[in-house]
C-alpha cells in the first residue's frame, strides 16, 4: 500500500466485504490473494470504504513498472508487425516515448496498459484478475491463475469530468468530427470507441446519395421503385468497400494495424492442463479443441437452436395475432384486440432479449475461448442472430406469407370458425408493410435513442437520489478530494458499462433495414441520415453521462459486425428485388394468392440476375479501388523503407538512395542504441520469468 494523490488513482477495484452462504474466512484469503498479487506485480494502491459491505481498491501504476510495460508492448508489438513497420521495437518511436526519456503516454494508453496489467493471467506477468466470475480450478502442480472472482464486484476508471464537459461543448458547436477530434477520443476512451464515432460519421455522409434518391422517388409517388433498389445495392457495396479502405488507414494512422495479432488472453479462460510447447520450450495453458468442439455440438448448437426457434414461434405468434385481429377479425373489442398483441409484445421484449442474451453468454462461456477476440466474436454472432430475428424476421413474414397468401388465410379462417366472412378484394396489402417499416426508420429509431440515452440519465438521477438518502459512514479520515472520489466511484459504479459492440449492432441493423426494405418506404435512408446526425451527438453524450467510461481496447476495424454488414448487403440483392417484383403496381381488388403465383416467375428472375449483378459490382468496385494506391499503404510503404534501410546500413552494406530526406531518416533511425534494444527486450523476458 502506498500514498499517492487521488487525482493520480487510474483504476478502481470494487471488493464485496462477503457473499451470501459463503465462509467469511474466504473473504479474507480472496482479499489477501489480491492485495498479495497487486503487490507482486508492482502496483501501489491504497484502500477506502465505499458502503457498509464494499471496499474500493485505488490503483497506481508508477512510472518505473508503467514504461516497463510500453516497452514490452512495442517489443511484442514489432515481433507482429503491428503499427508502423521499423527495424528494431523502439525505432521511429517518438523522442518522449524513447527509453531515455520520460514516458509520456495518452490517457487511453495508460488505462489500457494498466488494465492490460491488472486482468492478464499471473503466469504471462499479469495481476490475473477475475471480476464478478467463479474462480476455475488450478490444474494440478500449477499455482492459482486467478484472484478476485465473485468477490470482485466491478473494475472501472473515473470519467475524466473535464474532457468530458469538453467534449459535449464542442460537438453543441460544430457539425462534423474532425480528424483532430476523433485524435481526441482516441487519447482518451481509445481506438475502438474512436473507430466506432470514425464509422458512424462515415456512414452518416454515405447515406446522403440514397436519401436523396429516396427523397426523389417519394415525391414521384414511385412505390416499390426499380431504381431505388438498385441504388441501394450499389451503395451498400461502396459503403462496406470504401469503409475498408478508410478503416485501413485509421489503424496506420493510430498505429493499430495487425493489432488482431496480439492475442489478449482471456482472463475466464479455463485450461484443462500446462504443457510444454514444442517448438518454442515454453509453457501454455491448454484446452483441448476437441473438448471445445464436443461442448458446441452437444450443448450450444442444440441450447442456440432452441432459443432461436423459441424465438422465432413467438415472433410468429405475435404477427399472427396481430394480422388476425387487425385484418380479418370483426367482432368487439376489434382495436383493443389489435393492439394487445403488440403491447405485450414490445411489454416482455426487453424481458425475452435478456434471457436470451444471458444463454447466449452462458454458452459462449461455456466453448471456454482462449481469447477476448475469439470470445467476442463468438457472443456477437449469437446476439446479432437475435437481433435479427428480432428485426427482419416480422417484416419477411409479412411480405412472403400474409400478403401474398392473404386470401387463402382468409379461407382458411373461416373453415376453422374464426371469422364468419371473408372480402377476397379487401384482403391484406401491401400499406401494411409500408406501416411497419414506417414504424422502425420513424418511430423506432426516436423511441430506441431515449431509451439509451435517457432512460438511463434518468435511472442515474434515481440512484443519485437513492444515495443521498443512505447512510454514507466511511472508516477513517478523507480529505475532500477523497470524498468527492468515492462520491464519483458509487455514481458511475450505478452506471451500465458502455458496449461499443451493442453501438456497432445497431448501425449494422439499420444497414440491414435499408439494404433489404428501403424499397417499401423511400424515405427510410432521409430518416437514417437525420437519426445518425443525432445519434452522433447522443452517442458522446452517453459515454460521458449514461455509461461508465470505457475500458481502452485497440482495434483496427469493426470485428465481425464487417462480416455481418456484407452479410445484410448480400440479404438485401435477394429480398429488394423480390418486393419490386411482386409489389410494384400490385392491384388491390385482385386475389392475392393470384397474383402473387402469376408474379412468380418474374420474382424468381430477377433474384437471380439481381444476385448475380450484385456479386458483380462487388467484384468490380473492388478492382476499381484497387487501381488506386490507399494513403495508409503510401506511409507503410515509407516506413518499410525507412527500416530496411536502416537494418542494411546496421549491416554495413551500402544502398542506392536519391532521396536525401529519406537517408536523413534512416540516420535518424540508427541512432537507436542496440544495446538499449536487447536491454530492453531482456528486461520484458525477465519480467515474464518473475
Amino acid at each position: 500500500m502506498s500514498n499517492f494523490p487521488t487525482h493520480a488513482v487510474d483504476w478502481v477495484i470494487i471488493f464485496r466485504e462477503s457473499l451470501p452462504g459463503v465462509d467469511p474466512a474466504q473473504a479474507i484469503s480472496a482479499w489477501n490473494n489480491l492485495t498479495a498479487r497487486l503487490q507482486a506485480v508492482g502496483l501501489v494502491f491504497k484502500t477506502r470504504k465505499l458502503d457498509a459491505d464494499r471496499l474500493s481498491i485505488w490503483i497506481h501504476c508508477p512510472d518505473e513498472l508503467l514504461t516497463r510495460e510500453w516497452h514490452k508492448e512495442c517489443v511484442n508489438d514489432w515481433l507482429n508487425d503491428v503499427g508502423l513497420p521499423r527495424d528494431s521495437p523502439i525505432a521511429s518511436l517518438p523522442d518522449d516515448q524513447k527509453p531515455s526519456s520520460r514516458l509520456v503516454l495518452s490517457p487511453a494508453q495508460r488505462l489500457r496498459l494498466i488494465h492490460d496489467l491488472l486482468v492478464q493471467p499471473y503466469a504471462e506477468g499479469g495481476v490475473g484478475l477475475l471480476v464478478d466470475m467463479p474462480i476455475a480450478p488450478t490444474p494440478a502442480g500449477e499455482r492459482t491463475e486467478s484472484v478476485g472472482g465473485k468477490y470482485v464486484e466491478a473494475l472501472l476508471t473515473p470519467h475524466d469530468k473535464d474532457f468530458d464537459k469538453r467534449w459535449i461543448k464542442t460537438w453543441s458547436q460544430k457539425w462534423i468530427l474532425s480528424r483532430s477530434d476523433l485524435d481526441s477520443i482516441k487519447d482518451v476512451f481509445g481506438e475502438n470507441v474512436a473507430l466506432y464515432f470514425s464509422f458512424l460519421q462515415f456512414y452518416f455522409f454515405s447515406l446522403v446519395l440514397p436519401a436523396v434518391v429516396g427523397v426523389i422517388a417519394w415525391l414521384a409517388n414511385d412505390a416499390y421503385s426499380p431504381v431505388l433498389a438498385i441504388v441501394m445495392s450499389i451503395w451498400s457495396v461502396l459503403t462496406i468497400e470504401l469503409w475498408k479502405r478508410h478503416a485501413s488507414y485509421l489503424s496506420v494512422r493510430w498505429a493499430t494495424r495487425n493489432a488482431s495479432k496480439t492475442l489478449r488472453s482471456r482472463p475466464g479462460f479455463k485450461a484443462e492442463a500446462v504443457l510444454v510447447d514444442e517448438a518454442t520450450g515454453e509453457k501454455m495453458r491448454y484446452y483441448s479443441p476437441v473438448q471445445r468442439w464436443r461442448t458446441i455440438c452437444s450443448v450450444t448448437f442444440p441450447a442456440l437452436v432452441g432459443s432461436i426457434l423459441a424465438l422465432s414461434v413467438i415472433i410468429f405468434a405475435v404477427v399472427s395475432l396481430e394480422i388476425f385481429f387487425n385484418e380479418y377479425y370483426n367482432g368487439p373489442f376489434k382495436m383493443v384486440l389489435g393492439l394487445l398483441p403488440t403491447v405485450v409484445y414490445c411489454a416482455a421484449l426487453p424481458l425475452v432479449t435478456a434471457e436470451y442474451n444471458k444463454i447466449a453468454r452462458k454458452l459462449t462461456e461455456l466453448e471456454n475461448r482462449p481469447t477476448v477476440s475469439d470470445h467476442q466474436n463468438s457472443l456477437s454472432e449469437k446476439i446479432f442472430l437475435s437481433s435479427f430475428l428480432l428485426i427482419f424476421l416480422s417484416l419477411l413474414i409479412i411480405s412472403f406469407v400474409f400478403i401474398p397468401a392473404a386470401d387463402v388465410l382468409g379461407h382458411y379462417l373461416i373453415q376453422l370458425g374464426f371469422i364468419g366472412h371473408f372480402n377476397s378484394s379487401a384482403a391484406l396489402a401491401p400499406t401494411v408493410l409500408q406501416l411497419r417499416v414506417f414504424f422502425f426508420f420513424a418511430t423506432g429509431q426516436v423511441v430506441n435513442n431515449a431509451v439509451e440515452v435517457l432512460l438511463p440519465m434518468a435511472m442515474d438521477k434515481v440512484n443519485k437520489a437513492i444515495e443521498r438518502r443512505k447512510d454514507k459512514q466511511v472508516v477513517g479520515n478523507m480529505d475532500a478530494e477523497e470524498i468527492e472520489l468515492i462520491e464519483q466511484i458509487r455514481t458511475e459504479l450505478a452506471k451500465p458499462e458502455h458496449d461499443v459492440f451493442a453501438e456497432y449492432s445497431e448501425m449494422c441493423l439499420q444497414f440491414g433495414m435499408l439494404a433489404v426494405f428501403s424499397v417499401v418506404w423511400p424515405l427510410g435512408p432521409l430518416m437514417c441520415l437525420i437519426n445518425n446526425w443525432v445519434e452522433l451527438r447522443s452517442d458522446a453524450l452517453k459515454i460521458c453521462q449514461a455509461t461508465r467510461r470505457p475500458i481502452p481496447v485497440r482495434a483496427e476495424n469493426m470485428g465481425p459486425w464487417l462480416n455481418n454488414m456484407q452479410l445484410l448487403a448480400w440479404l438485401g440483392s435477394v429480398v429488394s428485388p423480390a418486393l419490386v417484383f411482386l409489389y410494384r403496381n400490385w392491384d388491390v381488388d385482385a386475389v392475392a394468392s393470384t397474383q402473387s403465383l402469376a408474379r412468380l416467375p418474374q420474382v424468381i428472375l430477377a433474384v437471380f440476375i439481381w444476385e448475380h449483378g450484385y456479386f458483380l459490382c462487388q467484384h468490380v468496385v473492388r478492382l476499381i479501388l484497387a487501381s488506386f494506391v490507399p494513403e495508409g499503404d503510401i506511409i507503410i510503404r515509407r516506413a518499410q523503407y525507412v527500416a530496411k534501410h536502416a537494418i542494411l546500413s546496421n549491416a554495413g552494406i551500402t544502398a542506392s538512395i536519391s532521396d536525401s530526406q529519406i537517408l536523413s531518416e534512416a540516420a535518424a533511425i540508427k541512432e537507436a542504441s542496440l544495446d538499449r534494444i536487447s536491454g530492453t527486450v531482456h528486461e520484458a523476458v525477465s519480467a515474464n520469468q518473475e
